[in-house]
């Protein structure tokens, strides 16, 4: 339900940039504030889940990650949020809890869990969906798209789902949509992402956007700080 664009060009003095035969139009949360329907939000997280659930089951060739490259990332990722937390004058409360789930984090990973690998979009975000002047939704940007967890793609999605309906909604509303991106994404999808495991993606995600040098369109430090509390509130 969401379309890949076709692509027509690709630079070779520019390997990661690719021309695409698309008109867009605007992104999704542009497109869903232009609705300023919570229907249009529901619908939106069960046309992801059934579309990021075909991604990571098609057999597309991508290059993989290693674990312990996963794993290093991922560390770096959470001490620049604890310190872009700290710099933000978050409070302590938050502090602690954002410190007891990098301690969980970091004891699943020495437990050497094994992990499904699948194709993902690498970083799959709101402003990577485009409502096109055709009236069809497309995803593009996949200069990370590789072999990885199909869980950071999921987080990537829930996360600017959580901003945006703490902004214009209520924790209800994000729950009954998060709830719609994990039916519909696991009707097709093996092995299943849990609810809890999606609230862990989300934080891993909200992180990241915390860490980035350029905010994504529509976020501000407040407001992710806002979402991350929230999360670990519902994490821990």
């Amino acid at each position: 339900r969401i379309r890949i664009p076709r692509p027509v060009a690709r630079l070779a003095a520019e390997p990661r940039l690719v021309l695409y035969e698309f008109d867009p139009w605007m992104d999704l949360r542009e497109y869903l504030i232009c609705q300023d329907a919570l229907g249009s939000v529901r619908h939106a997280a069960q046309r992801a889940g059934q579309s990021l659930s075909a991604l990571h089951r098609s057999a597309v060739n991508v290059p993989g990650a290693e674990p312990r490259q996963m794993d290093q990332r991922l560390r770096t990722i959470l001490a620049r949020a604890e310190t872009t937390l700290q710099k933000m004058g978050c409070e302590a409360d938050l502090l602690n809890r954002f410190r007891q789930y990098v301690q969980r984090v970091q004891e699943r990973q020495d437990a050497g869990t094994e992990r499904t690998m699948t194709p993902i979009h690498g970083s799959l975000g709101w402003d990577c969906i485009h409502y096109g002047v055709d009236g069809r939704f497309y995803l593009y940007r996949f200069e990370n798209c590789r072999l990885s967890d199909p869980g950071l793609d999921l987080g990537g999605f829930a996360a600017d789902l959580l901003c945006f309906t703490l902004a214009r909604y209520d924790s209800e509303v994000y729950r009954e949509c998060a709830d719609e991106l994990l039916k519909h994404y696991n009707a097709e999808a093996r092995p299943r992402i849990s609810a809890a495991d999606l609230a862990v993606y989300t934080v891993i995600a909200l992180c990241r956007r915390l860490t980035e040098s350029e905010l994504r369109p529509g976020a501000d430090e407040m407001s992710l700080a806002a979402a991350l509390r929230f999360s670990l509130h519902h994490t821990l």
